[in-house]
């Protein structure tokens, strides 16, 4: 029995058993095999195909976008020939039902619900991850290409290493992670429908007075007193990344004279006034800031 099925001419999609079902994938003439796992399976000396290995975890913080053009270079090559494909990962679920769904959407111009209803009904148990789902309908968004320029990717490497940050363990990997994060958070990505703004008020360390952030960096939508509020929620800045502690959250503090300002949640918190959950959450005290109005 053959564990994969067949979801567009010359494309096949699997598990890890059909992928090491000799006989069947001989019988079918497939000739080039796609492998989405975290490990590279082993495969016998006299093995003839064409292979294309990704490697990937099943966790929504996994960046398949970034392998999306590869990998349909590496089927459209095959497809254009009339050679046939096999995806497959574990379960043929999640990770390769992801490299299906792109392939399909990007060939016949399709949303990542068009391509799902498709493909359901030829494998039932298709699933991708939450964080797999995002990254299909970001690249929907993008037009079917990586535009490493578009506000929105920019948002999704934030977010993956957001969700990494918290996954792993180890002084190493958090200041890989955080040297990761400054790198990002330097690049400059502006939201093309955004009016170009100019900072109205700079709030200042109230101890020592050096320069910590603008009304830019205060995410709005999260205050609610605009009279006198008790914190600010702002959003990420290098200097607060710099300063990370080894756990995903802690005491955010004055770069020059250490004076703690506020707290950061990696994971995020909750807001004692709506309830509503905000993530990351980096919460500035206002009795510890001044204002200084340009």
């Amino acid at each position: 029995m053959f564990t994969a099925d067949q979801i567009d001419d010359h494309v096949w999609l699997g598990n890890l058993g059909s992928s090491e079902n000799y006989q069947m994938l001989d019988m079918y003439n497939i000739s080039h095999v796609l492998t989405v796992l975290d490990y590279e399976p082993t495969y016998t000396a006299d093995d003839q195909r064409i292979r294309l290995y990704i490697p990937a975890q099943d966790v929504s913080s996994t960046d398949l976008l970034t392998q999306f053009d590869q990998c349909y270079q590496f089927i459209d090559l095959a497809t254009r020939n009339e050679q046939n494909v096999l995806i497959h990962c574990y379960a043929g679920r999640s990770r390769s039902g992801t490299i299906a769904l792109m392939y399909m959407m990007k060939k016949y111009k399709m949303t990542m619900d068009e391509a799902l209803e498709i493909l359901i009904k030829q494998r039932p148990d298709i699933s991708p991850n939450e964080g797999f789902q995002k990254q299909l309908e970001l690249f929907h968004s993008m037009n079917y290409q990586l535009d490493k320029s578009h506000l929105k990717y920019h948002q999704f490497q934030l977010e993956c290493i957001r969700l990494q940050y918290i996954e792993r363990y180890g002084i190493k990997n958090k200041n890989e992670l955080k040297d990761k994060l400054c790198h990002l958070l330097s690049v400059v990505v502006v939201d093309p429908l955004a009016l170009k703004e100019q900072p109205t008020v700079e709030f200042h360390c109230k101890q020592c007075h050096r320069k910590l952030f603008t009304n830019l960096d205060v995410l709005t939508e999260h205050q609610h007193s605009v009279e006198q509020p008790d914190y600010l929620n702002i959003d990420y800045l290098v200097w607060i990344v710099d300063s990370f502690g080894p756990y995903c959250h802690g005491d955010i503090k004055c770069p020059d004279c250490q004076v703690k300002v506020g707290m950061y949640a990696m994971q995020g918190k909750q807001c004692f006034k709506c309830s509503k959950f905000i993530v990351p959450k980096f919460e500035i005290s206002t009795r510890n800031i001044e204002q200084v109005v340009l």
